[in-house]
């Protein structure tokens, strides 16, 4: 009894919590960084996420080196920056209006720069905010620190940095569609941000214009280097920055048409076809005469609950109980027709999102050749980090592989309109026909195999981020085939299966077979010893 009673103080003691709190920063190292010692990761997530703002005093060592004026002259010097694909240019002189002051389609240069960040005394009147967009394109250590992010939360992550002359604002009030992480670099800039002044603003699943009607304010704070500001989708807000240097921040954001909304628009279908080919009572035809009775200007509405809502509902249900009680593996049923859509959604994620920080040949890593091959032959060898890849069934994502939806992406705040975000369709076309095609070294699979062909039913298809380029990152949508992939054939996936019941150990490079070469190819297996994020 005793024992038990000392156990369970120890569970509430100082070192249970100190203990708790780090095993929660290891289970999220990223987040844990964003957050610093404002909450634990866990505590976060709980109170704040997708709820209400939070602001907190971070250590300014941990994000200074990240982004500063300097960085952005120096990019302007270097590279060929244009406004409007690169960065924008802005200012709020009312602090109700926001009006774009660059030339659009023209190179920036350091000069033009220093004049609008109020850094040249002889370009007086043109203090303004420069919005520079995807700074992890350039600066290493954001594109580290977001590409952990992408992977801990499966969803794309973007980034824009704003550099505000002193004493002035960029941009009116208004509300994002996406989850903002706001880390202050240099200078000082006051926020104001506001709760939703209507209901559907909350959890916002656009951006907003400028606003003139505001919410109950819900902050009003000065934001100095290593201050963390995080708003939800939907929080108003608006700042100022402070007299004196620029105020340079970042904003690091996520979760645009990252929604069970979103989810279900993608799946709905599959949904609805699957239960119809199992169950009769979807196949059954409308009631004679149903038109008759319904529609908006027909259907009568003092009858609640409407015949028609009512077998609609019923059929819904029938739905909902298959999709609980149907299994994953069992061929046509609606869990699997749920997790087909959510094969669907990683093949866009994977495609789109950061490569793998030492693990990416565009930018450096490892080219795998014949030597390493047989060298994983007469060694070890283990799964790559599960978070850097997808494997999906050949015959289930055919469809995703054969066309390209167009869609671009735009995470980030909604201000960075107009950027590089905005190609035509014809560049993108361009871009998506590079994805296909033989796919390089990092697709093995060959269309004119016909024994290949035969096994289409058992084929699984391996994705991965190794041939993601970091600079295209936000850009326009890669479709599935621009990403690393390997098809492997029957046996494939139980040597898969195999490699992730051993993850994080290492197994014998010879039991993979045939299948060893593919997958090192695309990245997804690695030599024992190598070095693993």
């Amino acid at each position: 009894a005793r024992r038990d009673g000392a156990g369970a103080a120890m569970e509430g003691g100082p070192k249970a919590k100190r203990q708790r709190r780090a095993n929660d920063a290891q289970e999220h190292t990223a987040l844990a960084w964003l957050l610093g010692a404002a909450a634990t990761p866990s505590a976060f997530l709980r109170d704040h996420w997708e709820h209400k703002p939070l602001h907190a005093r971070r250590d300014a060592s941990r994000t200074a080196p990240l982004f500063c004026a300097e960085t952005l002259l120096d990019l302007a010097e270097r590279r060929e920056l244009r406004y409007e694909r690169d960065l924008n240019v802005v200012n709020c002189p009312d602090g109700r209006n926001k009006q774009v002051v660059h030339d659009s389609g023209s190179r920036a240069t350091a000069a033009q720069l220093r004049g609008y960040l109020g850094l040249d005394n002889t370009k007086k009147g043109s203090a303004s905010t420069v919005q520079f967009f995807q700074p992890q394109r350039y600066v290493d250590e954001l594109w580290h620190r977001m590409a952990d992010l992408e992977a801990e939360f499966s969803s794309l992550w973007g980034a824009n940095v704003y550099l505000t002359a002193g004493g002035t604002q960029g941009l009116a009030p208004h509300f994002d569609d996406v989850e903002v992480f706001v880390l202050q670099m240099t200078g000082t800039k006051r926020w104001k941000v506001h709760g939703p002044s209507e209901a559907f603003h909350e959890l916002a699943t656009e951006c907003s214009g400028d606003l003139e009607e505001l919410g109950e304010l819900l902050l009003d704070v000065e934001l100095a280097p290593g201050d963390l500001l995080y708003l939800p989708r939907g929080t108003t807000h608006y700042a100022v920055a402070g007299a004196g240097e620029p105020s340079v921040h970042i904003t690091i954001s996520t979760y645009q048409k990252h929604t069970w909304h979103s989810l279900l628009d993608k799946s709905f279908t599959r949904l609805v076809d699957a239960a119809a080919s199992t169950d009769i009572e979807f196949r059954r035809g409308l009631p004679v005469g149903y038109l008759w009775q319904n529609g908006t200007w027909r259907a009568d509405p003092s009858k609640v609950p409407n015949e028609l809502c009512s077998n609609v509902a019923r059929l819904l249900r029938r739905m909902a109980d298959a999709l609980e009680e149907g299994r994953v593996d069992e061929d046509e049923s609606v869990a699997q027709a749920l997790h087909e859509a959510v094969d669907s959604y990683a093949l866009d994620f994977i495609a789109n999102r950061l490569p793998r920080p030492g693990a990416n040949k565009v930018d450096g890593g490892p080219i795998v050749g014949p030597e390493d091959v047989a060298a994983a032959a007469r060694g070890k060898v283990r799964l790559a980090d599960p978070r850097w890849l997808h494997v999906a069934p050949e015959a289930v994502i055919a469809d995703e592989l054969d066309g390209d939806d167009g869609e671009e992406h735009e995470e980030g705040d909604q201000e960075a309109e107009g950027n590089r975000y905005g190609e035509d369709e014809e560049a993108q076309e361009d871009d998506s026909a590079a994805g296909e095609g033989d796919g390089g070294i990092y697709d093995d699979k060959d269309s004119d195999d016909e024994e290949e062909e035969e096994d289409t039913d058992d084929a699984v298809r391996v994705f991965t981020t190794v041939a993601n380029e970091r600079e295209l990152h936000m850009g326009p949508a890669q479709p599935p085939q621009a990403a690393a992939a390997s098809t492997l054939g029957a046996g494939g996936r139980q040597v898969l299966d195999k490699l992730r019941a051993a993850y994080p150990k290492a197994i014998p490079g010879s039991a993979l077979g045939e299948w060893l070469a593919p997958l090192l190819f695309c990245g997804a297996v690695e030599l024992d010893g190598a070095k693993s994020k």
